[in-house]
């Protein structure tokens, strides 16, 4: 109903508009060599008007069969880039979900068909899902042309040549990629194997104050593997004379790793010889607190002047004799304590009548 109220409306619309157009229409004469031709005036603004838009909607036909073979390219190119980046995806999800497998062939199946624009990406991920580690290195040496993957493919060639004992050229992807991303702990972590490798001691520990203070959690879960490369780097003193940094190293390795035995064993006769007995008793209490054992034992009442007795008490005072009972009692017999051995015997006794 109200289409047609709407369509009658427009018609007397026009109607009244083609009256009202007719009583003031006027004629105009066009004149060409001897030819006269009259005609009225609202039909010559008439003919203009649809000449005008019949001229405007060829110029826009004509122009799209110009650009119908550009615009046909770019909607290629548009369904190609959206089929690399389907696949690129896919391959992401493949490797963040731990198959870098099946993310490769992925890869390998199409990567001759990838856009240009995705070859950054697509070397990104041969780098890391190839098994190959030469094939990695030259996706990783393409990567280094790229800034937002120079620290990482730097990072991962210096790891590399790590691995493979060339040291140099680790050295070098290495500092690259500290300059790039000085905060990268991980990197860090690298860098400290890489320095105990080459010997570089203050190097060494200079990243290791480094990653303390980037990541502490990394610190801490790495801390053991510190300790034992401190523990190279005292015995590597010790074969060049230098008694004085080999103690260093040992303390350093006893302050990561405090039960390391290896290192209080090589530490204490050297605190000994250099008449620093309060030293080597330090360390070795902290050690029997952390782990009570009975070289631990030995290597204290070496480092102590104490009666026996005395001895028991200190020791005991770090780890609870009712908790290592059997140590206790070997303590005691070793040490000539058979009141204090008889006790404990007793005491482990009532101990196992109550199991």
């Amino acid at each position: 109903m109200i289409r047609l109220l709407f369509s009658t409306i427009f018609i007397l619309f026009l109607y009244f508009a083609f009256s009202i157009a007719s009583t003031y229409d006027t004629k105009v004469y066009l004149k060409f060599l001897d030819y006269s031709v009259a005609i009225s005036g609202f039909f010559l603004i008439g003919t203009l008007i649809i000449g005008s838009i019949f001229i405007a909607f060829m110029s826009k036909i004509l122009a799209i069969i110009i650009n119908a073979p550009k615009l046909i390219s770019g909607r290629i190119k548009t369904s190609q880039l959206q089929h690399s980046m389907r696949t690129i995806m896919d391959s992401y999800g493949l490797t963040l979900s731990g198959d870098p497998v099946s993310a490769k062939k992925v890869i390998d199946r199409i990567k001759t068909d990838l856009q240009p624009d995705f070859a950054v990406h697509t070397h990104l991920l041969l780098a890391t899902t190839n098994p190959n580690p030469e094939q990695r290195t030259y996706h990783l040496r393409y990567l280094l042309e790229s800034s937002p993957y120079q620290s990482f493919a730097a990072k991962e060639l210096a790891r590399y040549f790590l691995g493979h004992k060339y040291y140099q050229q680790a050295l070098e992807y290495g500092h690259k990629a500290l300059d790039l991303r000085p905060d990268d702990a991980e990197l860090a972590q690298l860098l400290i194997e890489l320095y105990a490798a080459m010997l570089m001691w203050d190097q060494f520990e200079e990243m290791v104050a480094k990653l303390k203070k980037l990541d502490h959690s990394r610190f801490i879960n790495f801390a053991t593997e510190i300790a034992r490369i401190y523990f190279v780097a005292a015995k590597e003193a010790l074969a060049s004379g230098s008694d004085n940094k080999a103690i260093y190293y040992l303390e350093q390795a006893l302050t990561h790793k405090v039960d390391f035995l290896e290192a209080a064993s090589l530490l204490c006769p050297l605190l000994i010889n250099s008449g620093d007995m309060v030293s080597s008793r330090r360390f070795l209490k902290a050690a029997f607190t952390a782990l009570p054992s009975f070289e631990l034992f030995e290597l204290y009442t070496m480092s102590s002047n104490s009666k026996p007795q005395e001895i028991y008490l200190e020791l005991a005072s770090s780890a609870d004799p009712k908790n290592n009972v059997g140590l206790f009692i070997a303590i005691t017999r070793s040490l000539g304590l058979e009141d204090e051995t008889k006790r404990l015997i007793e005491a482990r006794a009532i101990e196992m009548q109550g199991l």
